[in-house]
């Protein structure tokens, strides 16, 4: 990612003008002009690199970064963490009555995270984005040859998960999360 710098005079910024804001997104305008990669960036799409949290206080421009990566690298996937339905596993019936009995939930929360984010792939990698497009990927992946163990385990999986894989990720939260309590 090359610096954002304008040339002098092309940016001008008058006395009243709220940069800075506690939503990154409302200084969108400013975002691509703006921001100056001090190297994180290369750092974050670094995969042998073990520092991968942007983390740092309003206004520094985490959401910059953020998006500069996602503009520059080939293969990206945004996942808006609004979308992956907090409110309703922490106001849950089922999980609060298991945590009240003192269950670990972790098992739980590392398999529906890891079944969000293997789902946003697919649904990237294959351009999953309605029936259709679902059908042919099946399709696909039907005929594929051999039929092994590991192939039927990810045909079940698919199919029992891959009904609407086009639908936003705080669907499959819920899916997955009202699976414990109507188990099957």
């Amino acid at each position: 990612m090359m610096s954002r710098i304008p040339a002098k005079g092309a940016l001008k910024l008058s006395r009243y003008l709220s940069i800075g804001a506690a939503d990154a997104l409302e200084d969108k305008q400013y975002l691509n002009t703006c921001f100056v990669d001090n190297g994180s960036s290369s750092i974050l799409t670094d995969l042998n690199d073990p520092r991968c949290v942007a983390l740092g206080r309003t206004g520094v421009g985490k959401t910059a970064l953020l998006e500069g990566v996602q503009n520059d690298e080939e293969r990206t996937i945004k996942l808006d963490p609004n979308s992956l339905a907090i409110d309703y596993l922490t106001n849950n019936e089922i999980i609060r009555f298991f945590s009240d009995l003192g269950v670990n939930m972790d098992l739980f929360y590392r398999l529906l995270w890891r079944h969000v984010f293997v789902v946003e792939i697919i649904k990237s990698r294959y351009k999953i984005v309605n029936e259709q497009s679902r059908e042919g990927f099946l399709k696909r992946i039907w005929d594929m040859t051999p039929i092994g163990r590991s192939k039927k385990e990810a045909l079940d999986y698919v199919m029992k998960w891959g009904r609407n894989f086009w639908e936003a990720t705080d669907y499959r939260v819920r899916e997955v999360t009202q699976s414990l309590e109507n188990p099957v």
